[in-house]
């Protein structure tokens, strides 16, 4: 029998007993709390962590645009290519490189050799190459965990960086000097490249210099110090690397290039008289006046208002109607007051020197596909028969001495068959329109039709009177100094000659007259090829500081 001395050390012991197990539990709960709130604190500093590498990634990303925005004005002012600019934005830092896709200089032939690729460990060297399948393997892959490359590559753009300069590397079998802090560029389809590195520890690790072997047997090498003949229709390539806190991103802007001519379905800076735009007359395609946009009623009821499809601009502050009738319909808008332009870029100078053929004085021209027959008294040529130059200019330029009949630089062209190929036609004076200018593959009827003509006078570029009735005019047309219109476009005797299809457009200083409201001339039907907003006619003259691209990846 227990007694109550006892049975008080039994309830003390069953009491410790039971603080005791209180005790662990709480132990326990502690712990998980402690490995909960350090799971919660690492799940936040691994989430903070990630945070900040995207902000990182993010930052990069606006500073390699940055970077790629830099080298576009540096191209618009004239800059040398290839070239690469170094620079600082905000957080962090940029290497901006550019190149041209389609070369006009630099050196041409077979490339041998090997550059160090950084000679002096600077982290300011520059290093870039693209593989067949677009990929790409730059100076910040170039880490002691890479292994060597070796195979295929189109592309290699390099500046060593530190004094002095290396002679490994030969093109034509000759020494190529690799001058360092001098941007290099190599190009071709069947290059073998070997990147690698000179020195590597029992484990792998890259631990000496990087080198890169190249062998061509065609290929294409420039530099920074020479640089590329380029023309104002030749596309560039420019690659710009972000960087922020070891954070780097790429920005690639493809088939970068300035906005041609070609972009106007219609521009005049004035008017050799007052003239107005009627009804049913449509322009699909920018249009640009520097006079007052002036419209008629004239022929409203049978033919519709005039219709602008794109976007329209004049300097002036308003339009004039001639009764209120008449309502113009612009379905991107007409901006009023727009910035005066000028034609100061079209420049013959650079025209001459991009011709496949020049010739002196007047010259015929007829197209029937992709052959060309070409008279010309200065040459002796009678119909002489030629292949139409792909991709080429025919410039026609004034003399100043022989027969006085021959001296302008006046060219006059048929091509009722039609055009096969892409061709530009410069007159330094005149260009006389004297039958229909068509093209063999009609884009109209076929969107991919690659056929393409642009016809650039010094002077005038002129319907004349022997031209047949509802004549078809395919092309783009600058009459830099005069303008397009038709001669005795105001003679009411032979009266109204119908329609005037221009499918093209037309960039004019002065805007010439095709017909009368009184029943003279052609009609106007003006349609814009909508092609040349991406592909002009060739070596085509560019509009001031403007540029357009293919394709932007980053």
């Amino acid at each position: 029998m227990k007694t109550l001395a006892s049975r008080m050390n039994a309830n003390a012991d069953s009491n410790r007993s039971r603080s005791g197990a209180a005790l662990v539990t709480v132990l326990g709960l502690i712990l998980a709390t402690g490995a909960l709130t350090a799971m919660l604190t690492l799940s936040a500093g691994s989430h903070l962590m990630r945070t900040r590498a995207t902000l990182r990634m993010e930052q990069a990303f606006y500073v390699a645009e940055g970077g790629a925005e830099r080298m576009a004005s540096y191209l618009a002012g004239g800059g040398r290519v290839p070239a690469t600019i170094d620079g600082a934005i905000g957080p962090g830092t940029f290497s901006a490189t550019i190149i041209a896709e389609s070369s006009g200089g630099g050196t041409s032939g077979s490339l041998n050799g090997r550059i160090n690729i950084n000679p002096n460990n600077s982290p300011d060297n520059i290093f870039f190459v693209e593989l067949p399948d677009g990929s790409r393997i730059d100076r910040n892959d170039l880490h002691q965990d890479r292994q060597d490359y070796e195979g295929p590559a189109t592309l290699v753009q390099v500046r060593p960086k530190g004094p002095g300069s290396q002679n490994t590397f030969y093109v034509n079998g000759n020494t190529y000097p690799i001058s360092n802090n001098t941007t290099y560029t190599f190009r071709s389809n069947e290059m073998q490249v070997r990147i690698y590195n000179d020195h590597r520890n029992p484990q792998g690790k890259a631990t000496g210099q990087w080198w890169i072997q190249m062998d061509a047997a065609n290929g294409f090498a420039s530099n920074s110090d020479t640089g590329e003949t380029v023309r104002s229709d030749t596309q560039f390539t420019i690659y710009s690397i972000g960087t922020v806190q070891g954070a780097s991103r790429m920005v690639t802007i493809r088939g970068v290039r300035r906005v041609s001519w070609a972009k106007y379905a219609l521009w005049y800076d004035s008017e050799a008289v007052q003239l107005w735009i009627v009804g049913g007359e449509s322009f699909k395609g920018p249009v640009y006046s520097n006079p007052q946009l002036r419209f008629h009623s004239h022929q409203v009821p049978e033919r519709g208002q005039a219709h602008f499809y794109d976007l329209a601009l004049t300097t002036k502050s308003s339009i004039a109607r001639s009764d209120s009738s008449v309502n113009p319909i612009f379905d991107r808008g007409l901006t009023l007051n727009a910035p005066p332009q000028t034609m100061i870029s079209v420049d013959f100078s650079e025209l001459r020197q991009s011709a496949s053929y020049t010739l002196d004085g007047t010259t015929d021209i007829e197209i029937n596909g992709n052959t060309m027959y070409v008279t010309n008294p200065r040459q002796g040529w009678t119909r002489r028969s030629m292949a139409v130059p792909q991709d080429g200019l025919i410039y026609v330029r004034t003399v100043s001495t022989g027969n006085s009949t021959t001296r302008p630089g006046d060219v006059r062209i048929v091509a009722p068959n039609g055009l096969a190929g892409r061709l530009t036609v410069v007159a330094e004076r005149d260009i006389l329109i004297q039958d229909h200018v068509r093209y063999a593959n009609n884009p109209i009827q076929n969107p991919n039709s690659t056929d393409a003509l642009g016809l650039i006078a010094g002077r005038n570029v002129v319907v004349d009177t022997m031209a047949p009735n509802d004549l078809d005019v395919f092309a783009h047309i600058i009459a830099r100094d005069g303008g397009f219109g038709v001669k005795n476009y105001d003679d009411v005797e032979r009266g109204m000659r119908g329609m005037l299809n221009v499918y093209g457009g037309i960039v004019n200083k002065i805007r010439n007259a095709v017909g009368t409201t009184t029943g003279s001339g052609y009609r106007k039907h003006y349609v814009y090829d909508p092609r040349f907003q991406k592909t002009p006619p060739p070596r085509y003259p560019a509009t001031p500081d403007e540029f357009q691209w293919v394709g932007w990846e980053g």
